[in-house]
């Protein structure tokens, strides 16, 4: 399965969520995003949960602070190269921000982008609800 990208997305491995003491599983993240008012900003297939629509970088910025108070590792070094490591920012028409070995991306800017696991077949697309 993958997930569909609409302009900045935040996606996270669901079997990420087991490092967050106060998240643990799929059901953890969307009672935080709930609370917040954000549940139609979030979709998800069998691997992949992706905060969505999120138009500015400012917003992203945002979001990733609080996802790392949470406990995600954002980022490691790979051969002195900053990488993506528990969650990885990704545009629409340009893939991740920053190498991301887990993730794989078909981009097309004028038509839809999508984002499935690594390892895995792209298989039906989720789209935002």
């Amino acid at each position: 399965m993958s997930i569909q990208l609409k302009y900045y997305n935040i996606i996270i491995p669901i079997s990420n969520f087991s490092k967050c003491q106060d998240i643990k599983d799929l059901a953890g993240i969307l009672d935080f995003y709930n609370k917040q008012g954000k549940l139609k900003s979030v979709w998800y297939d069998d691997h992949l949960f992706t905060i969505g629509g999120i138009m500015g970088p400012g917003d992203i910025e945002n979001e990733v602070d609080a996802l790392e108070k949470l406990g995600f590792n954002l980022n490691k070094n790979i051969d002195d190269k900053l990488c993506w490591n528990d969650l990885c920012v990704t545009d629409f028409s340009g893939g991740p921000t920053l190498p991301c070995s887990w993730i794989k991306c078909h981009i097309d800017s004028r038509s839809i982008s999508y984002a499935w696991l690594n390892g895995q077949e792209p298989g039906d697309m989720i789209e935002p609800k």
